[in-house]
């Protein structure tokens, strides 16, 4: 079954139909235009529904669910995400670094004549 495109006024009606209460649709529609409808509603919203979509009906939200919570999850979601990236790639920068600085090190000792036990070379460099 393809998708038919809808339009951002169209996917928020669609949200308050679901019992999703959008109070501010010029905002809602800065949101999604921003960050994709499918991102912050489908990758966020099973945390808020009452009822699942099933051939017969369509999803309901829980009671008192705002669009702000779904996109203030989506957004906590993102800067958790940042952050261990930014911890992943530190950590590979560091194992990347300590290479070369023992590539580095060899070199030089290759150059001075020294050829003896890189295990000392590579206790220098920790």
């Amino acid at each position: 079954m393809s998708k038919v495109y809808k339009t951002y006024r169209q996917l928020v009606r669609i949200l308050r139909k679901r019992n999703l209460p959008v109070k501010d649709g010029s905002k809602a529609i800065r949101i999604l235009e921003k960050e994709n409808y499918y991102n912050v509603i489908n990758g966020y919203k099973d945390l808020f529904l009452k009822n699942r979509a099933t051939a017969t009906t369509e999803e309901e939200y829980l009671d008192n669910t705002l669009l702000d919570e779904i996109y203030a999850l989506y957004t906590f979601d993102r800067e958790i995400r940042i952050i261990h990236l930014k911890y992943l790639f530190d950590s590979a920068i560091k194992k990347l670094s300590r290479q070369l600085k023992v590539i580095s090190i060899q070199k030089v000792l290759n150059t001075m004549g020294y050829t003896s036990d890189w295990k000392n070379v590579l206790q220098l460099t920790k």
